[in-house]
């Protein structure tokens, strides 16, 4: 089973770069339905726009790991992985 774990984000090193924060919301959210269509499941629990580090890992949609997690927006407005 492949698995891929990040812990940096081209996207928010733009946003810092560019004084862009607020819009980081609307990146970070999209990535779920973007790794959706490549049939995988994106697990996160925070991106550099609600907390200290983008700590995510990817896996195939058919992966177990992907049903232990659902998706819920936090107090922010981000989506992110709870564990179920």
């Amino acid at each position: 089973m492949a698995r891929y774990h990040f812990l940096q984000c081209p996207d928010a090193e733009f946003a810092k770069k560019y004084k862009l924060m607020h819009i980081l919301l609307l990146f970070c959210n999209a990535d779920y339905w973007g790794i959706s269509q490549l049939h995988g499941t994106l697990i996160r629990q925070g991106t550099c726009g609600n907390c200290d580090k983008c700590d995510y890992c990817i896996v195939g949609s058919k992966n177990p790991m992907a049903k232990k997690y659902e998706i819920v927006k936090d107090e922010n407005g981000f989506l992110v992985s709870q564990k179920i």
